[in-house]
């Protein structure tokens, strides 16, 4: 599915906050219980294909990216284990939004030359 890049960031940007609540919920401040962070995780691996996320998100990043969500969603993880998931993929999106930056601005440097 091909999206506007307005509505894609509006995508990409709720993943990102629904995986920063997830990566927040630590005791003693708990928001969501074990059964609700695996159906949001589920949830999110199964919307992962309708994510955009900037070109260089490779292969070998989508799996880690979807190893990590799968793991978020097993039962019998501690809620710090949880969290450091969530972390961990909001980590490697970060990263590749940063690479992606980085070309924007190589490039239009380029261009001023």
């Amino acid at each position: 599915m091909v999206l506007d890049d307005s509505r894609n960031s509006m995508i990409l940007k709720g993943f990102k906050a629904t995986l920063q609540k997830l990566a927040d919920n630590l005791e003693p401040n708990l928001k969501f219980t074990h059964k609700e962070v695996r159906a949001y995780a589920r949830s999110l691996l199964v919307s992962l294909d309708s994510v955009e996320i900037p070109y260089n998100f490779n292969c070998s990043t989508k799996e880690e990216v979807s190893l990590h969500l799968l793991a978020l969603s097993c039962s019998g993880l501690a809620h710090y284990d949880r969290a450091f998931l969530a972390r961990q993929v909001l980590e490697v999106i970060q990263e590749q939004e940063k690479l992606e930056a980085d070309k924007r601005e190589y490039h239009d440097f380029e261009d001023y030359f």
